[in-house]
């Protein structure tokens, strides 16, 4: 089946979803009402992959949300749904990504994503992204449990 991109008119189910894909993916950033308004602002923009369920509704396969400010952009959140990892969704989104921030005349992608999340390292990796820093401390699960956040770039 064929992914389809939903337009910024995302139907209130997806949007779901995606929170609770968010959540399950990254654990806690944003509230429900946060996440609802990164996606229906201006400022932002995010890309959709579903599948349909019936006539009357889609499954939400992945996403990723953009925020560009002059020449740069950066990756807020990519989440692939576990039933679609290594079927090419996360690069399919990854170029969405690129060809939008081109269009926009961004020079520069940017993310931050945990040093020890190896998976996600390599897949940046192999899509040209290279290391240009590290947050110490940025996610913070508890006063405990701190880790580091690599920096990551993508130049255009």
């Amino acid at each position: 089946m064929k992914p389809k991109i939903i337009s910024k008119l995302i139907e209130p189910h997806l949007i779901k979803q995606a929170f609770k894909l968010q959540i399950h993916r990254h654990g806690m950033r944003w509230s429900l009402e946060d996440f609802r308004g990164i996606l229906n602002s201006d400022c932002f923009w995010a890309c959709f992959i579903t599948s349909a369920v019936n006539n009357f509704s889609y499954r939400l396969r992945g996403f990723i949300i953009l925020n560009v400010i002059g020449e740069e952009s950066e990756i807020l959140s990519i989440s692939v749904n576990s039933k679609e990892r290594k079927k090419g969704t996360g690069g399919y989104l990854i170029k969405q990504a690129i060809n939008f921030s081109m269009s926009q005349k961004v020079k520069s992608i940017f993310l931050e994503v945990s040093k020890t999340n190896r998976p996600a390292i390599r897949f940046y990796y192999r899509h040209s992204f290279v290391y240009v820093g590290l947050r110490k401390n940025y996610y913070r699960f508890s006063s405990t449990n701190k880790k580091d956040a690599m920096i990551m770039c993508l130049h255009l």
